[in-house]
């Protein structure tokens, strides 16, 4: 049963990791946008596009939702046998 029960709760941290790793994509998206609508000229000078940044945090984004989303795989495995 203390087993169970440390499965739920290692399963409600997962979710709140989910959930906290796609904020902070959303979030830093909506900044680097909201800083190249107030200075695009920097990003002229500059010779990059303003979504370069968005897509280097997007892929690490995608990165650890996979390893977490398989962690919780192996949690819900692991409570349905218990």
């Amino acid at each position: 049963m203390k087993k169970r029960l440390d499965m739920k709760r290692l399963d409600c941290a997962l979710n709140a990791a989910i959930a906290s790793d796609i904020t902070f994509l959303l979030g830093r998206t909506i900044s680097i946008f909201r800083d190249f609508k107030a200075h695009p000229g920097l990003y002229e000078k500059l010779g990059i596009p303003w979504y370069k940044d968005v897509l280097v945090i997007a892929k690490y984004t995608i990165i650890i939702l996979f390893v977490t989303l398989a962690i919780k795989l192996v949690v819900r495995i692991k409570m349905k046998r218990q």
